[in-house]
């Protein structure tokens, strides 16, 4: 022993005696020597501790807690511990569950009522800790605040909403393949004596109270979901109630079928305050050998809620979308094959666009778009009388075939003259600035034909081409200028059809400093004319084309 008492103190002497270099620091130290903190404890080992502190707190040895589940913060040294509890009072075993909060393994609360379910950080020292309390079917929540490097926890009654996440299911849509099947056999939940509730539906309606509850747990908060059955729909409401009042009554979900269009609303609770929620109309389009093409229009919807499901709507989107299904057949893949449009009536007479066209592909494209060259392209009076056959340089060597047996007008549509009758536009190429051209043949009525006018033609950057504004008897172009503004004008047409005056406007300048400049000719002589007029204040660049184009039709009610 005093050997050994020796060889450690001549250690220490040499260690303690030695000058500290660069290289000779205090992790020189032997390992032994070393203080090493505590290796914080595993999640099964802290589950151990709190078993064994909570059951020290029974002076009856009838109950004890029997399991413990390890709840993690975002604070790693503080833990909350929940407790699962059994009793024996004669002869009877009953269940119970108490929550432990730790901090760095240790004990820092007493037992608190009921299960943990949702910790909240809210301030850099300061946390939220949620339990249910089983014994009174009520939701509570105590703060954590850091004071002194001491944990204080105090119940409090003001706290984020705890409600999200005792929601037995935050996603909401009508997925009942029998709906008859089904009221049948929940007709015990049907609502027929509620006036209150009653008033809410039409005369038509059945009202049924879901058999799901909304909350997984029992809740203070009167709430309640419920079915509203009609005639060609199906919907989902939440309610919130008393004995003589509806605080809240919105519809989650639904499903309805009007004629050809189909209804679809969905919803979901996103977080403690988000609610979002979806509804879709589907209806068919054309629908013909070819193609089938369905139209769908969306609302995106998003609101607030809050404890007492308050709910107010904050942001409202909505978009279009056209999807097109292709019919494809092998027996015409080498062959030519007609298709003719539905019949435009045309000075007393229903005309048709009959098309010769001719499979690119031998094989179903699907869900890629089939493709196909246009042969002949003729438009017949009813007999099979020629009325316009197209000149070979407007037909396309391959298209996707939606784009001709999924049109409605295939260019016999406008009224460009104002004569009463349809005349023809058609795309004719780009012109160097890359703006779309647009050819026209006006109806000759005498003849019962087409002539081409190119006083008509012109360029077009919209998705409707040269516009036609019928009760100002203009036409109104537009192209994209070379310095990347906007230029559009406004075509008058007189009692006989022909150009009588033109108004050419443009944009200038750069963003922040925009400038529109306009000049109108008569009979090709200018008669008016001013530049550098400033842009109105709420034009932005990203919507500039619609914000020019629109106040240039706004110029026809001043003119």
């Amino acid at each position: 022993m005093k050997r050994i008492a020796l060889i450690t103190l001549a250690a220490l002497t040499m260690v303690f005696c030695r000058k500290e270099t660069p290289e000779s620091k205090s992790s020189d130290l032997p390992e032994e020597l070393v203080k090493k903190a505590p290796a914080p404890l595993s999640d099964e080992e802290l589950a151990s501790k709190a078993i064994r502190l909570g059951n020290t707190a029974f002076d009856r040895n009838d109950s004890l807690f029997y399991k413990a589940e390890v709840i993690n913060s975002v604070k790693p040294e503080i833990k909350g511990v929940n407790l699962y509890g059994k009793t024996s009072r004669k002869g009877r075993l009953s269940y119970f569950e108490n929550t432990l909060i730790f901090r760095s393994d240790e004990k820092v609360s007493s037992l608190l009522p009921g299960h943990l379910f949702r910790i909240d950080a809210t301030a850099a020292d300061s946390l939220f800790f949620f339990t249910y309390d089983n014994t009174r079917n009520l939701p509570r929540a105590y703060s954590a605040v850091t004071n002194n490097d001491r944990l204080e926890i105090t119940e409090v009654a003001n706290s984020p909403n705890f409600y999200f996440d005792l929601m037995a299911n935050r996603q909401f849509s009508i997925d009942i393949p029998y709906p008859e099947k089904y009221f049948i056999l929940h007709k015990s939940l049907k609502i027929s004596s509620d006036s209150l509730l009653l008033e809410l539906i039409d005369s038509t309606q059945s009202l049924y109270k879901t058999p799901e509850p909304f909350f997984e747990r029992p809740t203070p908060l009167p709430i309640q979901t419920y079915l509203v059955k009609g005639r060609e729909h199906i919907s989902e409401v939440l309610a919130v109630h008393s004995a003589d009042t509806v605080d809240t009554w919105f519809q989650l979900a639904e499903k309805k079928k009007t004629g050809d269009t189909l209804k679809i609303t969905r919803s979901e609770f996103i977080d403690d305050n988000t609610l979002a929620r979806q509804t879709t109309f589907e209806w068919p389009g054309i629908d013909n050998k070819h193609l089938t093409i369905y139209h769908t229009d969306s609302i995106s919807q998003r609101f607030l809620y809050n404890k007492d499901f308050d709910i107010s709507l904050v942001k409202s989107d909505s978009f279009k979308l056209k999807k097109n299904y292709y019919h494809f057949y092998q027996d015409l893949k080498d062959s030519i094959f007609i298709f003719e449009t539905n019949p435009v009536a045309t000075d007393g007479n229903e005309m048709i666009w009959r098309y010769q066209l001719r499979y690119l592909q031998k094989e179903d494209p699907s869900p890629n778009p089939v493709r196909v060259r246009v042969l002949k392209k003729q438009l017949m009076k009813g007999g099979g009388k020629l009325v316009f056959s197209m000149p070979e340089t407007y037909l396309p060597k391959q298209v996707d075939i939606a784009e001709i047996v999924g049109s409605e007008n295939h260019g016999l549509s406008k009224d460009l003259n104002f004569d009463g009758h349809p005349d023809l536009v058609l795309r004719a190429g780009s012109d160097l600035a890359g703006n779309p051209r647009y050819e026209v043949y006006l109806y000759n009525k005498q003849k019962g034909d087409f002539s081409r006018d190119t006083a008509f033609d012109g360029t077009a950057i919209t998705e409707a081409g040269i516009i036609s504004i019928p009760e100002h008897r203009r036409l109104l172009y537009s192209a994209v200028t070379a310095n990347g503004g906007f230029s559009a004008s406004l075509v008058k047409i007189d009692k006989t059809g022909n150009p009588e005056s033109k108004t050419n406007f443009w944009t200038s300048g750069s963003p922040g400093n925009l400038k529109v400049n306009y000049q109108k000719t008569v009979r090709s002589k200018v008669t008016e004319k001013e530049f550098g007029i400033d842009a109105p204040g709420d034009w932005q660049m990203a919507s500039l084309k619609n914000d020019f184009l629109n106040w240039v039709k706004a110029q026809l009610n001043t003119d």
